[in-house]
């Protein structure tokens, strides 16, 4: 069976929802995307999970940097270059949505944890991106965990 959270996590890559395992996700998959000025787009998404699934479990899998492409469809390769305490130096090579065609990216993130609680980045290569920034929350809620993406 796949990991429940890994199955969430596709589901917001994706925009998708289609259920795996028992369960698993608590309520809708939510994601928002708009356009801002100057071409700026911003996303945000959401999710419950099950009871059952600790927040141990949760962070382990959010902060799996080097797993991260088993889970997310857009990464072809995410890899930690360097860690330090809670900041992390973490390369990501994939393709997101572009006008015609799924356009490649290279990103360097500048990762800084909060441990089992939040993670924020943002890119430092600037190669692909003139903005690239965000964050994964981890949220206790009634009944479980609610992980937000922004």
């Amino acid at each position: 069976m796949a990991n429940p959270l890994a199955v969430a996590l596709l589901l917001l890559g994706s925009g998708a929802f289609v259920p795996q395992g028992p369960a698993a996700v608590s309520g809708a998959v939510s994601v928002q995307e708009q356009c801002l000025d100057g071409g700026i787009y911003e996303v945000q998404g959401s999710f419950g999970l099950d009871p059952r699934i600790s927040g141990q479990m949760v962070w382990s899998v959010l902060s799996d940097y080097d797993h991260l492409g088993h889970f997310i469809s857009s990464l072809r390769e995410s890899e930690v270059k360097r860690r330090l305490g809670h900041e992390v130096l973490l390369e990501q090579d994939g393709a997101g949505k572009g006008l015609l065609a799924l356009e490649p990216f290279r990103v360097l993130l500048h990762v800084h944890e909060e441990p089992e609680t939040e993670i924020d980045f943002h890119d430092i290569l600037h190669r692909d991106f003139d903005l690239y920034e965000g964050s994964w929350s981890l949220r206790a809620r009634p009944g479980g965990w609610a992980v937000v993406y922004r």
